[in-house]
């Protein structure tokens, strides 16, 4: 399904710790496609909140939801943080192809060239800084 790296793991564990309870987890999904790839939402939510069509992707005391529209897409990702000198976040190295239907596939060719690969660094809304 998708990886989650050691630094996103620990990024993660460390808001969801600052949240007011233990019953919150992070919910993924694609919520359009860009130029540059997919474009993803990341959202803190409670567990009852979860969709129940939801793929729910846990380990140890973290649980992430995958929407189920973006399961596909979003199948063999990595998940990681990264820290560089002009900010950090979530990025997400996904290696679907942004377009599966040949027809869209001959438009977006003859357009622009475009990324096929996901790969932006993405900001949690609401993320505490690291030092």
């Amino acid at each position: 399904m998708i990886t989650i790296t050691a630094a996103a793991r620990q990024q993660l564990a460390d808001i969801l710790a600052a949240q007011d309870g233990t019953d919150h987890c992070l919910r993924l999904a694609i919520a359009g496609r860009g130029p540059q790839g997919f474009e993803y939402e990341l959202t803190l939510l409670r567990l009852h909140e979860k969709s129940p069509t939801d793929a729910v992707v846990a380990s140890d005391d973290l649980t992430v939801l995958i929407d189920a529209a973006s399961v596909e897409n979003l199948n063999g990702a990595t998940l990681d943080y990264v820290q560089q000198p002009g900010g950090h976040g979530f990025k997400i190295d996904n290696p679907n192809p942004l377009w599966r239907d040949p027809v869209a596939l001959r438009c977006s060719a003859s357009s622009t060239p475009r990324s096929t690969r996901g790969g932006d660094a993405w900001r949690l809304r609401g993320a505490a800084r690291r030092p």
